[in-house]
């Protein structure tokens, strides 16, 4: 079951990664970020982003209802929020890091990408 973990880890590293650069290369100047992702249990990741200078906020392009039912911030202070195009992970006073938790999402979101895809012998794409 776990054999593909190394892999999904990979993939999904870069999809979160290239969400932030994506929602941000055009308005912001270039941030370092590193991302640590671990699996912590079944169908459940911990996303860290660390930041070399602190951020007020952690800005995506909405993705149907995913980050909203499937993320959540675990780092005190920071809580989610949605927009017209982004959603955002908000800190109430400036942070280098901000850790998610990310749950497997099995629904379709419309128009976009299938953040997660399941497989019979329990894999998963994420």
């Amino acid at each position: 079951m776990y054999r593909f973990l190394p892999f999904l880890k990979r993939i999904l590293s870069a999809s979160l990664l290239l969400s932030v650069v994506i929602a941000n290369a055009a308005d912001l100047p270039k941030l370092a970020v590193k991302l640590q992702l671990n699996h912590i249990a079944e169908g459940k990741w911990r996303a860290d982003y660390f930041f070399d200078e602190a951020i007020n906020k952690l800005s995506f392009e909405i993705v149907g209802d995913y980050r909203a039912k499937a993320w959540k911030a675990i780092t005190p202070g920071v809580r989610y929020q949605q927009g017209a195009k982004v959603e955002e992970f908000v800190a109430d006073q400036p942070v280098k890091t901000i850790s998610l938790e990310i749950s497997t999402y099995s629904s379709f979101a419309p128009k976009n990408y299938a953040p997660n895809n399941r497989f019979s012998d329990g894999g998963a794409a994420v």
